[in-house]
């Protein structure tokens, strides 16, 4: 009779350790929510333009083809993988203690701000608003990942750092075009050489935090017995 009531009870148990565990996740979710809605309150109080302006895709706000941005979207697609895998892979690494996390805590928040950036247009025109020139931004923007990338010089080196090193040189390529190359190729060509270089040096940029953080991960499960 024991092993029957310990049989029932032992679900029952469970479930309700499960259906506590979710209750911080509904209160964050629905705190996310509060905040995202308070946004949306302060660019109406701010601007001439109602809430569905905010909240409607793009294409239908302003009767355009479902196609409109789309490498635009396929770039924040791309980084954004690629941040979510390093912030994740940087919570499993944290349990094993074999392996530092910092880098890939900083490259997953780095890569994260890109798409930001990208989706708001902090540098092209956020900063300017503010006062700060997009050259002054590109600046602390190359300073911040060179400063990355030398402090971790020996890691990423020891991880497929070729292909670190295009992504680099092709997001480069992608603001000097941008800022330099207005007047000799005019404004259609500079937006298809830019735009292909910037979706070029995303991928490559995806590709090498993508496969560096699933080496890390199963170098540490290898070399760590019993870790689920």
């Amino acid at each position: 009779m024991s092993t029957g009531a310990q049989t029932v009870e032992a679900p029952t148990a469970e479930r309700t350790r499960s259906f506590g565990g979710i209750v911080p996740i509904v209160a964050l979710a629905a705190g996310f929510c509060v905040l995202a809605y308070a946004a949306i309150g302060i660019l109406m109080a701010l601007t001439d333009h109602g809430f569905r302006y905010f909240t409607r895709d793009v294409a239908a706000t302003f009767e355009a083809n479902a196609a409109v941005g789309m490498l635009t979207y396929v770039g924040v697609l791309v980084v954004w993988t690629a941040s979510i895998v390093c912030l994740l892979a940087a919570v499993h690494l944290s349990r094993t203690g074999v392996a530092s996390v910092t880098p890939l805590v900083l490259a997953g928040m780095g890569i994260a701000y890109l798409v930001v950036d990208d989706l708001f247009q902090f540098h092209e025109l956020v900063f300017p608003e503010l006062g700060i020139p997009q050259k002054v931004v590109f600046a602390v923007y190359g300073a911040l990942a060179l400063g990355y990338v030398w402090r971790y010089r020996t890691f990423l080196r020891a991880h497929e750092w070729p292909l670190l090193a295009l992504g680099a040189v092709a997001l480069a390529a992608s603001v000097t075009v941008d800022q330099l190359a207005d007047v000799v190729l005019g404004e259609v060509p500079r937006n298809f050489v830019e735009d292909w270089f910037k979706l070029f040096g995303y991928s490559l940029l995806a590709a090498y935090f993508v496969r560096l953080a699933l080496r890390l991960l199963a170098d540490a499960y290898s070399s760590t017995p019993g870790i689920e």
